[in-house]
């Protein structure tokens, strides 16, 4: 399973990639005070988790007010556990 870490360093490179931002993310960035992610580039970076982590946000977005890149990495840490949290009863 993927770490905090790892989908940070993710979402980092996507940020760069796609020219959002210049350089890594921080857990405290604000999504859109300090990097001023509009929302299509909101939605670009959760297709891009989603696809990579094998989740679906929907959920869990639809329940989070999401203001940093921490909140963003635990909802994705939390989908990855709950999909985890089966395999380990079988």
């Amino acid at each position: 399973m993927a770490s905090k870490n790892d989908v940070l360093t993710r979402m980092s490179l996507f940020a760069r990639d796609n020219e959002m931002i210049q350089r890594d993310l921080l857990p405290g960035d604000r999504l859109r005070e300090d990097l001023g992610l509009d929302s299509l580039n909101f939605l670009m970076m959760i297709t891009e988790l989603e696809e990579r982590y094998g989740v679906d946000l929907n959920e869990t977005l639809g329940e989070a007010r999401l203001e940093t890149v921490e909140q963003l990495i635990g909802c994705v840490i939390t989908q990855l556990e709950a999909h985890a949290a089966p395999d380990l009863l079988q």
